[in-house]
Parts: structure tokens; sequence; C-alpha cells
């Protein structure tokens, strides 16, 4: 995950939930010494305290 330092909000906790605005997962692939690897790489504009859905405990 790559987030700009100027996108970390303050008040983050280990641990707790985030939110994740402008969240963007590019497929990539390429050949190193004759072997393919492949994967996803994400970004995101921001890193947030995100909330934990009412819901989420039931």
């Amino acid at each position: 995950m790559t987030v700009p330092e100027s996108g970390v909000t303050d008040g983050l906790v280990l641990g707790a939930p985030v939110s994740l605005p402008g969240l963007v997962a590019r497929p990539w692939e390429s050949v190193f010494n004759g072997q393919q690897r492949h994967g996803i790489a994400y970004r995101a504009a921001a890193l947030t305290a995100g909330a934990v859905p009412a819901h989420a405990g039931a």
C-alpha cells in the first residue's frame, strides 16, 4: 500500500480500523532474469481513521 505522507491523518492507532479514500488497485507484471512475476499494486490518496459498522460485531 502506498499513501503519500501528506495523506496520513493524526489520530491513527495501531490495530484501529481505517478508511482509504481514493483507493486504486492496479495489476502489474514483469519479466526479470527470465522469470515472470505479477501482482497488484495498491495506492490511496489518504489514510484516515475509520469507523466499524454497527453490524460488524453481530
